[in-house]
C-alpha cells in the first residue's frame, strides 16, 4: 500500500524502465489518499487511465487529472493525492537540484497536450527541411518537461549531458544506438529512457508526438545503453508494489 494512506486504501503496482540516474516507470494505484509534504526530488507525470484529485496544501487549491493530463510536482511543493478511481500514470521521479524549492505544482489538460503547438523551428542537426518541431511547455525548472512534435527526418544526439524520459504519444520512431548498432522501433504508448552519456539516433519516420521530461546530469557514470518498454508492457499486468502505508483497512 501507499505509505501515507489510510489502511486498506492505495494498494500500488508498478513497471520500472529505469531507476538510475532517474526513476521512470508505471504507477497504478487503487483509490484512496495520501499526503505527499515538502517533495525532495521532482515528478513529473502523464496519467494513462483513471482520474485523481491534486491538492496543494499551501493554499488549497486543487485540480482534477484524468487520461492525456500532464502534471509536474516539483522539488518543495506539498501535496495530496486523492485516486478517485484505479489510475495508472506514466512518470519521472528527478533528483533534488540546486534550485529554490516551490509550493506550486505545474499541469497540461489533455486538451492542450494533443491541441496544436507552438512553433519551435527546425531541429538542429537534421537535412535541410527536415524536422520541424513543434512544442508545448509544462515546466523548464528544476526539469524541462512538455509536448515535442516532430515531422519526418533524421537527427542525431551524441554523448547526452542529461537524461530524457519519453512517452510517445503519436506517430512512430526508430532509435538507434550509435554505439553498437542496436535499434528499436516505438509507436503510441511505447516508453523510453535515453540516459546522460548515451548516443543515438533519431529517424522520425511519421509525424510524432512526445510527453518528454528532460533531467539535469547527476554524479553517476554516463552509459552508451538506453531502455524502454512497449505500450503492451506498460499498459499490462504490473508487479504488485504493496498497500500505501497508513491507509484505511
Amino acid at each position: 500500500f501507499r505509505a501515507g494512506a489510510k489502511e486498506g486504501e492505495c494498494r500500488t503496482s508498478g513497471l520500472w524502465l529505469c531507476k538510475e540516474p532517474v526513476k521512470t516507470g508505471i504507477w497504478e494505484c487503487t483509490p484512496g489518499g495520501f499526503d505527499v509534504k515538502d517533495r525532495d526530488n521532482t515528478e513529473s507525470v502523464m496519467i494513462l487511465s483513471g482520474r485523481v484529485r491534486i491538492t496543494n496544501l499551501e493554499d488549497g487549491s486543487c485540480k482534477e487529472l484524468g487520461p492525456g493530463d500532464g502534471l509536474v510536482l516539483p522539488q518543495g511543493c506539498s501535496v495530496r493525492w486523492d485516486v478517485l478511481e484505479v489510475t495508472r500514470k506514466f512518470f519521472t521521479i528527478s533528483p533534488m537540484t540546486n534550485m529554490a524549492p516551490t509550493s506550486s505544482f505545474f499541469m497540461a489538460t489533455s486538451a492542450e497536450q494533443l491541441g496544436e503547438l507552438a512553433d519551435w523551428g527546425f531541429r538542429a542537426g537534421a537535412k535541410e527541411g527536415e524536422c520541424r518541431t513543434s512544442g508545448l511547455w509544462l515546466c523548464k525548472e528544476p526539469v524541462k518537461t512538455g509536448i515535442w512534435e516532430c515531422t519526418p527526418g533524421g537527427f542525431d544526439v551524441k554523448d547526452r549531458d542529461n537524461t530524457e524520459s519519453v512517452m510517445i504519444l503519436s506517430g512512430r520512431v526508430r532509435i538507434t544506438n550509435l554505439e553498437d548498432g542496436s535499434c528499436k522501433e516505438l509507436g503510441p504508448g511505447d516508453g523510453l529512457v535515453l540516459p546522460q552519456g548515451c548516443s543515438v539516433r533519431w529517424d522520425v519516420l511519421e509525424v510524432t508526438r512526445k510527453f518528454f521530461t528532460i533531467s539535469p546530469m547527476t554524479n553517476m557514470a554516463p552509459t552508451s545503453s538506453f531502455f524502454m518498454a512497449t505500450s503492451a508492457e506498460q499498459l499490462g499486468e504490473l508487479a504488485d508494489w504493496g498497500f500505501r502505508a497508513g491507509a484505511k483497512e
